[in-house]
């Protein structure tokens, strides 16, 4: 991590910041030189002692460039004893710098600013005024602005600590909240796998009660590529919805084997959706779903269908089936659809969100169950480049 630098809140190139911060205080000095100036001519005009520009500068212009130095161990200060609640140590320290510091000021400044111009008009109303007797004077005439001048600084070099000090922690606390949402989002990942793997493992189970060899080698086969593609994929949240419509038929193609002739599936996919980004593993729960509960009761075929397209700027995914909706087994309170709800959360917040709705479709009219996948449509960046 980058060393603080007393130079607070100004460019990162350190240059820049010595830069602006010389700069600061030579505008600061012209300005009042200026002011000094222009001040001199309106009170006493040609009548008066003249006065150019740069007399004007050489009393105004040193004062300010001292307070540059001095603010640099004043920013310094501000972060190595910072004011606040429980710091009376801190305050006290300040307080004894303000007065130190306003007196080597002042004994900078009056023999260059003050001296060289008054010390002789002094002398001529006060005949037995020395130099020292006016220079202990004029200390004394200074000393408050100098006070004044150091908590100034202090004050806007503690806001801008603060400041810095609460935008590091913004994006700490950013940082960290990405970190546990993507622990979270792999914790549900890992959660999903073998509940998945098991589920399989169960149809494998099923095929091979009933005798039918041959199509048990099938399934496993079809299962060891699944794990593979699901190994390939690595640690990332999203995939393109065409590959992740492509690990479904290859599910699909075990629960084929399963349930033969029983089971249908249609789609209806909008090309121009194939490149959306999706996240990874998220329909195979839903299409699961509809096998559990919907294919399964039947007496006899049912069938599954898978709906995706654009809406807006919605991406809507849709897998209906036409089981017994309503009267079937309950829903919704398995380990995939809430693994589903909480990837989503995590991912989108309130942007997306999973609907179960009994619908009425197929050929017999009958009533099945639509789950409603909503998420914001996001192309891949290749995707999006070639659009471009």
């Amino acid at each position: 991590m980058e060393a603080a630098s007393p130079l607070v809140d100004l460019p990162r190139r350190p240059w820049l910041r010595w830069v602006w911060w010389a700069g600061f205080w030579v505008g600061i000095g012209l300005l009042t030189a200026l002011q000094f100036y222009f001040a001199w001519k309106a009170e006493y005009g040609t009548d008066g002692e003249p006065l150019s520009f740069q007399s004007a500068l050489v009393r105004r212009m040193p004062g300010w460039l001292v307070w540059g130095v001095f603010s640099i161990g004043i920013a310094r200060l501000a972060r190595r004893f910072p004011l606040g609640r429980r710091r009376g140590h801190s305050f006290w320290l300040h307080a004894a710098m303000s007065l130190g510091v306003a007196v080597v000021h002042a004994a900078i400044r009056i023999p260059i600013e003050f001296m060289p111009f008054a010390l002789e008009g002094i002398q001529q109303e006060n005949p037995g005024a020395e130099y020292f007797d006016v220079y202990w004077v004029a200390i004394l005439w200074y000393l408050p602005p100098g006070i004044v001048m150091y908590w100034a600084i202090l004050a806007v070099c503690s806001a801008l600590h603060y400041r810095q000090r609460l935008s590091e922690k913004e994006v700490q606390a950013a940082t960290l909240e990405s970190q546990l949402s993507e622990a979270r989002l792999n914790a549900l990942k890992m959660q999903l796998q073998p509940h998945f793997l098991f589920n399989t493992l169960h149809s494998i189970g099923a095929l091979a009660r009933t005798g039918r060899g041959e199509e048990v080698v099938r399934v496993v086969t079809g299962l060891s590529d699944l794990l593979r593609r699901v190994l390939t994929a690595g640690g990332g949240q999203l995939v393109l919805l065409e590959e992740e419509l492509d690990f479904v038929d290859r599910y699909l193609e075990i629960e084929g084997l399963r349930f033969q002739d029983r089971l249908r599936v249609t789609r209806e996919i909008a090309p121009d959706v194939l490149d959306a980004q999706v996240p990874n593993l998220i329909l195979q729960p839903l299409v699961e779903n509809a096998i559990r509960h919907g294919i399964s009761v039947l007496p006899k075929s049912g069938r599954v269908e898978l709906r995706a397209s654009r809406r807006g700027e919605q991406l809507v995914i849709e897998v209906r089936d036409d089981g017994p909706g309503p009267g079937g087994p309950p829903m919704g309170g398995g380990i995939g659809l809430a693994n589903v709800r909480g990837r989503l959360e995590e991912l989108y917040g309130s942007r997306a969100q999973l609907e179960l709705v009994h619908d009425t479709w197929g050929e017999t009219g009958g009533t099945g169950t639509c789950a409603r996948l909503s998420l914001p449509l996001t192309a891949s960046d290749s995707a999006a480049g070639e659009s471009r």
